[in-house]
């Protein structure tokens, strides 16, 4: 019996050409995202996204948000979320990240931006 080849051998962190991207759109946010104010800025790669409406967890591929803590209660505010992934022929993510994008942006009120791992390109 063969070994059938897995669908991404590299698992949820991505191709090398994903992990690339990744890490160019983690250093863009370092140098544009600022914040001042109460709370502490975090910009972070693989950043979980609690999903309320399915009780699920999406993971985002990059991150901004504050995080404050007052009176023992943890409030986030995202300031810039990025996706990478694929896109189809009509130069639209493809249908999982469409679920993605769709999932992180009800859970957080933020507009996410998605890139095309292989033209490097911001697509939305």
């Amino acid at each position: 019996m063969s070994k059938k080849k897995p669908n991404n051998p590299d698992g949820k962190k991505g191709n090398p050409q994903h992990q690339q991207l990744q890490n160019e759109v983690f250093h863009q946010f370092q140098q544009e995202v600022t914040h001042e104010g109460k709370g502490q800025l975090v910009i972070e790669k693989e950043v979980n996204v609690p999903v309320y409406s399915t009780s699920r967890i999406r993971i985002a591929d990059v991150g901004a948000f504050v995080m404050d803590i007052a009176e023992n209660i943890l409030t986030l505010k995202w300031l810039r979320i990025a996706q990478i992934g694929k896109t189809n022929a009509q130069n639209e993510p493809v249908t999982r990240e469409q679920e993605a994008i769709k999932d992180i942006e009800q859970a957080t009120g933020t507009h996410v931006e998605y890139y095309d791992y292989e033209t490097k390109k911001r697509i939305r």
